[in-house]
């Protein structure tokens, strides 16, 4: 997945996350825009506590993740209540790849 867009994350809970930059390609909001009706796959990892999330989002706005639908997570396959702490988010390019 070093190809796909990569962003990180401080915000906590199970709501919608505020995207920082990161690397590795062009943005999520270069590539989907923004609006409910142009979804996309993307997994979230919390390295420091290993907790993920992959799912289908949108985008609220340019810098503002919604995360609409979770296909499997570490809660038992509900959106993750995610801790303080630095995630990574990345777009899923195929389900079959680890978060």
């Amino acid at each position: 997945m070093e190809n796909s867009p990569l962003h990180t994350s401080r915000d906590t809970g199970t709501g919608a996350l505020s995207l920082l930059p990161g690397s590795g390609g062009p943005g999520f909001y270069r590539l989907f825009g923004t609006g409910g009706d142009c979804m996309f796959l993307y997994a979230i990892h919390h390295p420091e506590t290993g907790d993920f999330e992959t799912g289908a989002g949108h985008l609220a706005d340019a810098a503002t993740l919604v995360r609409d639908c979770v296909i499997a997570s570490s809660n038992a396959g509900r959106h993750v209540d995610f801790a303080g702490g630095v995630k990574i988010i990345r777009n899923r390019l195929d389900q079959g790849e680890p978060p």
